[in-house]
């Protein structure tokens, strides 16, 4: 992505404990950031930008995975059936394996151990709500979305992520993960910043690039 003349602003606190970003040129703001997308980091800072780190597992992912598991057919399906569902009855849990918090490694007991990993039961299979499957497979994404978003962060040094991309279009659970896991794992390290109008920075982009080779 070009620097630009691209206007995106300062960071606002937002009920969700993130921030969103508008109104001024961004490198004003930060003299260095990760930009991720569902499956693609970018580090930026105010001179140059260079590609990171592509994964392929993303919003297609979860929408392909919802598709296979509950039946449904759109995207704002799937995240309503994730809303009402409960991951903790498909995943495996810290605690369900050692009966509460992993001490030695400091992992709290609410940490996902193995998501899906409740579903090698039988019975646990046929306890779980289509609700329950969406709202895992939400969790699942979201999860390797923050993991390597943190890596890439503490590899490259930069203690801001800028995550874009219409897999965060009107889905406040994913946001709310981002936020807490970058700030918890990271220890107050790390802040997850989230644009305005997310699903338009790609094309924006890809438009600045356009007029700057033309």
């Amino acid at each position: 992505m070009s620097e630009g003349p691209l206007q995106l602003g300062e960071s606002l606190p937002s009920p969700f404990g993130e921030h969103r970003l508008r109104g001024q040129h961004l490198s004003s703001l930060f003299q260095r950031q990760l930009q991720a997308s569902d499956r693609d980091q970018y580090s930026l800072d105010t001179s140059h930008d260079w590609y990171v780190f592509f994964a392929s597992l993303g919003g297609g992912t979860f929408f392909g995975l919802c598709c296979l598991l509950t039946g449904c057919s759109t995207f704002e399906e799937a995240l309503e059936m994730a809303s009402l569902g409960d991951s903790t009855k498909v995943d495996k849990l810290v605690r369900d394996i050692y009966g509460g918090d992993y001490e030695r490694f400091g992992l709290p007991g609410w940490t996902i151990a193995s998501s899906f990993g409740n579903m090698m039961s039988k019975e646990k299979r046929d306890a779980a709500s289509k609700e329950d499957l969406a709202r895992a497979a939400l969790i699942t994404i979201t999860n390797n979305i923050g993991s390597i978003a943190r890596m890439c962060a503490l590899n490259e040094n930069i203690n801001r992520v800028v995550f874009v991309g219409n897999f965060l279009r009107i889905n406040t659970i994913s946001m709310k993960f981002l936020a807490y896991a970058l700030d918890y794992w990271s220890k107050g390290q790390l802040k997850a910043l989230f644009l305005e109008h997310e699903g338009y920075f790609g094309a924006v982009g890809a438009l600045l690039e356009l007029l700057e080779s033309a």
